[in-house]
C-alpha cells in the first residue's frame, strides 16, 4: 500500500497527496488522520479531501482525537468513512466506536469479496433500523455516552470548538514560554486537543513527566517511537476547562524547577 511518509510534525499538503495519487492511479482509497495526538498537529481536512474526491478515490478518516474538538463535516467535505471512539472528544468512557458511512462506501462494501464476520457494517446497518446490534454491547458506556453528548449539545457545538481553540493556544502560549518547542513544523496546524512539545535542553522528559504526575497527581504523556524520551503531550480534549489547564500547566511549571530547569 503507498505511502505518503512525512518528516515528524509536518502535514501533508493538496500538491503532495495530489502528486501522490497521479503516482498511484490504481488506488482505491485514501485513509487519512485528521488530528495525530502522538505528534499535535491536524492536518486540512477539506483540502486534502477535495484533491481525494477530484481524483474519483474514497476518503476514509480517522477522526479519534478529532471528532467533537475540532469542526469535521462529513458530507460537506466528502468523507466516506469517518471513525472516532467514545473516550476523547465525545468525552464519555472508552469501549465504543462510531462509524459514519457513505453511499459510495456503502457500493465500496456490496462489492467487496473480503471476508468479514463481527466487524461487518452490513449487519449493523440493518438491526440499526431496529434499533438493535448484532453483538451485545457496552451498555454502560452507551448510557454514559448520552450524558456526554447532552452535556455537548448543551453547550452547542460552536462553542466547544472555540473552548478547545483557545485551551490550546493556552497550552502553547505558556509551553513556550517555559522554553518548550512544538512538535508541529508549523504553529498554525497545532492540534486543538492536545499539544506535543520538546522539553527544553538539559531536562529529563521522564522524570518531567514523573514529577508531575507523584507530585502534583496531574496525568501528562511523553512521546512513542522516535519522540521518546524527547517531548511531553498534554491534552485539552473533551471534559476540560481553562482552571483544569491552569493547573496542569503550573504543575509542569513547578516540576520543571525541581529536574533541572528553572522557569
Amino acid at each position: 500500500m503507498p505511502r505518503l511518509d512525512l518528516p515528524v510534525g509536518d502535514v501533508p499538503t493538496p500538491a503532495r497527496l495530489g502528486a501522490a495519487l497521479d503516482a498511484n492511479p490504481d488506488v482505491q482509497a485514501v485513509f487519512i488522520t485528521h488530528n495525530e495526538t502522538s505528534t499535535g498537529v491536524m492536518v486540512d481536512l477539506p483540502a486534502l479531501a477535495r484533491v481525494v474526491k477530484g481524483a474519483g478515490k474514497l476518503l476514509f478518516v480517522d477522526a479519534v482525537s478529532s471528532l467533537g474538538c475540532i469542526p469535521l463535516e462529513t458530507d460537506a467535505w466528502g468523507c466516506d468513512v469517518v471513525v472516532t471512539a467514545s473516550q476523547k472528544g465525545l468525552m464519555s468512557p472508552p469501549g465504543l466506536a462510531h462509524v459514519a458511512v457513505s453511499p459510495a462506501a456503502w457500493e465500496a462494501y456490496r462489492q467487496a469479496s473480503l471476508p468479514r464476520f463481527y466487524f461487518d457494517l452490513g449487519r449493523h446497518r440493518e438491526l440499526l433500523a431496529r434499533g438493535e446490534t448484532p453483538w451485545t454491547p457496552a451498555v454502560s458506556a452507551l448510557f454514559g455516552l448520552d450524558v456526554a453528548l447532552g452535556q455537548i449539545l448543551g453547550e452547542g457545538l460552536d462553542r466547544v470548538f472555540e473552548r478547545h481553540r483557545q485551551l490550546a493556544e493556552l497550552t502553547r502560549r505558556e509551553l513556550k514560554a517555559l522554553g518548550f518547542r512544538l512538535v508541529a513544523r508549523d504553529e498554525g496546524w497545532a492540534s486543538n486537543s492536545v499539544t506535543a512539545a520538546y522539553v527544553p535542553d538539559g531536562v529529563d522528559a521522564g522524570a518531567l513527566i514523573r514529577t508531575v504526575r507523584s507530585e502534583f497527581n496531574v496525568e501528562i504523556q511523553g512521546g512513542q517511537a522516535e519522540l521518546a524520551g524527547k517531548i511531553i503531550r498534554v491534552a485539552h480534549m473533551g471534559y476540560v476547562s481553562e482552571p483544569d489547564m491552569v493547573e496542569a500547566l503550573g504543575a509542569i511549571r513547578a516540576a520543571l524547577s525541581r529536574v533541572g530547569t528553572r522557569a
